[in-house]
């Protein structure tokens, strides 16, 4: 598969942009500005609260479906 003049262009132009990103955030962390490090910290933070939001909602559904199947029975007993 061959490449036109103006793909390759494309291409290369994509790729310089990809590594200027790459190399500016580590002049960057280097430089004592870790913003990227903190981007990065703040999104893996958000996705482990979501996580454990997603952990606690099915915990809760588990429990009230326990509890609707213990219903009857208990009302049972009590009367």
């Amino acid at each position: 598969m061959t490449l036109s003049k103006k793909g390759m262009l494309s291409f290369g132009r994509g790729t310089v942009i990809a590594v200027a990103i790459v190399g500016m955030s580590g002049a960057l962390e280097a430089a004592g500005l870790p913003i990227c490090s903190a981007i990065g910290r703040i999104t893996q933070n958000f996705a482990a609260a979501q996580s454990e939001a997603k952990r606690l909602r099915e915990k809760a559904a588990r429990v009230s479906g326990i509890r609707e199947q213990q219903s009857p029975g208990i009302r049972q007993e009590q009367a």
